[in-house]
């Protein structure tokens, strides 16, 4: 709801209840590369194309650059 994202207003002299902001450093991790077979894994539970056509996928998406395999 758009009106509790909006601050609120300030007037000039007006005292702010302080809060305390703790900042905290964290790091992620990319998810793993598709292997082969993981790829072909994938495909299946997207429901993207058929066993007899996984390898012509996979063969064009190498061909256009988009993987390495």
């Amino acid at each position: 709801d758009e009106e509790s994202r909006r601050l609120p207003e300030i007037r000039s002299g007006e005292q702010l209840a302080r809060q305390v902001i703790n900042a905290t450093q964290h790091t992620t991790e990319p998810p793993p590369r598709y292997s082969e077979a993981s790829l072909i894994k994938k495909l299946e539970e997207l429901g993207i194309g058929r066993p007899s056509t996984y390898t012509a996928i996979l063969k064009t998406l190498e061909d256009r650059d988009y993987v390495t395999i």
